[in-house]
């Protein structure tokens, strides 16, 4: 079994949604300039995934120091859960 973090302390944000994936294979593309970052084969079937967002009030700052774990597992499909709200203190 998926041992995942259970502690949000750390993150400003957690969520979790199913993805299918169709194709066999996932990408992970910068944002905004949708620059590819990562491109891995798996199975195809449904998934779900959780990211963990970190830093959230340097997003858009000019130095920004924003960062996100991505989780991935086979799961059955279900609906999206955001597990920790950020306060936007903007």
């Amino acid at each position: 079994s998926k041992s995942l973090i259970s502690d949000f302390s750390d993150f400003d944000h957690v969520v979790e949604a199913s993805l299918e994936v169709k194709t066999g294979f996932v990408q992970i593309n910068d944002c905004p300039f949708t620059t590819l970052i990562l491109e891995e084969k798996i199975e195809t079937g449904n998934y779900r995934v959780r990211v963990y967002y970190s830093n959230l009030e340097s997003a858009y700052s000019e130095d920004p120091k924003d960062f996100y774990r991505i989780e991935m597992w086979k799961d059955i499909f279900s609906d999206r859960h955001v597990l920790k709200r950020f306060e936007n203190k903007f």
